[in-house]
């Protein structure tokens, strides 16, 4: 899947490092729909209340005052439980890993940042969603499709018995 569908999902970024978070969020609002931010796990958490509806994935540092990233995703996840989670760490304790695993988190991106890592963990965390959302599309369309033929034929046969 290719760097266009960035364009169709709003993210949820939260960093405490202000330079990161500065850096980070620029280049990610000029690839994303649309992107909010966050610079702790409390804030992040208030955000995602507030636009639950329209956040397709969160991407959070785990080390951060308040609240940390993975107490936020757990929270974040008794929200909405399929949204998809990008952490980003220099994290590599097994304990630290179980944990993201349980809470469900998506996948990571390593610490210090390498952008390109990062925007290739969106969209890995995002292909399944964006394939299951063309897939109901694709179905609808379909059911519409079959709807109208049969509809047509229903005419037909409702045609011959008249003649």
């Amino acid at each position: 899947m290719n760097k266009e569908i960035l364009k169709t999902i709003s993210v949820l970024y939260v960093e405490d490092e202000d330079d990161v978070r500065g850096f980070t969020a620029k280049l990610l609002s000029s690839l994303l729909k649309k992107i909010y931010v966050a610079q702790d796990g409390q804030e992040g958490l208030q955000i995602f209340e507030e636009h639950k509806d329209d956040i397709d994935l969160v991407v959070t540092d785990i080390n951060m005052p308040k609240l940390d990233g993975l107490s936020m995703c757990e929270a974040i996840k008794n929200i909405h439980n399929e949204i998809p989670l990008v952490i980003t760490s220099a994290h590599n304790d097994t304990n630290f890993l179980k944990r993201a695993i349980e809470i469900g988190v998506t996948t990571y991106a390593m610490k210090p940042i390498d952008l390109y890592q990062l925007v290739e963990s969106i969209i890995k965390a995002m292909e399944p969603i964006i394939l299951k959302r063309k897939l109901i599309e694709l179905n609808l369309s379909l059911e519409s499709k079959i709807e109208q033929e049969v509809s047509k034929i229903k005419s037909i046969l409702d045609a011959q018995d008249n003649i």
